[in-house]
């Protein structure tokens, strides 16, 4: 498992538990209502709360990371996650991560899941994020883009693992589970 020794980290997350029995599909007012936030945003909100994302940032901060931050976004668990969501959030952290490459580089990338997405067109939610990180990182850095870490915080126990190529480059969830823990006490 590789560890994230540099400082620059992108910060992006998409927490949704998808009920697929569901008839009514989970488009942005669904996020909206609970957490859909961006850049200066997403800390505002999430630094020092209870949420994953809130203990991700306390972990970054007590690790000396520079947060970069992108689109944070988590829906109660409802219907199938519309593509157009999935599409949105995506243009977003793939342009956050484009600036973070031309501003300085990165040396790692942290997301924020859940394990139970199911958007229309992709049944793993989350590993087509994964896939989709993954090889934008290849496509700009070429094989220096295989060593860049990847880290999905905060997946729930109850998370569909699936292979993934390549896999996930750690799984952190004790640590946030220590820090929400702390924070509760």
């Amino acid at each position: 498992m590789r560890k994230i020794h540099g400082n620059r980290v992108l910060v992006a997350g998409l927490v949704h538990e998808t009920h697929t029995f569901l008839a009514q599909s989970t488009d942005v007012t669904g996020f909206e209502a609970l957490v859909w936030v961006r850049g200066q945003q997403m800390l505002d909100r999430c630094r020092g709360d209870a949420s994953p994302m809130g203990g991700a940032l306390e972990v970054a901060a007590t690790s000396g990371w520079q947060v970069i931050p992108s689109r944070y976004g988590a829906a109660m668990p409802s219907g199938t996650v519309e593509d157009d969501l999935l599409e949105g959030w995506w243009e977003e952290v793939r342009a956050d991560l484009d600036g973070a490459l031309a501003g300085g580089g990165l040396d790692g990338v942290l997301l924020i899941l859940h394990g139970a997405m199911v958007v229309a067109s992709y049944p793993d939610g989350e590993g087509e994020v994964l896939r989709r990180v993954r090889q934008h990182l290849r496509e700009r850095l070429g094989e220096p883009g295989e060593r860049v870490p990847i880290a999905a915080e905060a997946l729930d126990r109850a998370a569909q693992a699936n292979p993934l190529d390549p896999p996930l480059d750690a799984v952190k969830r004790q640590v946030l589970a220590a820090a929400q823990r702390d924070r509760s006490a």
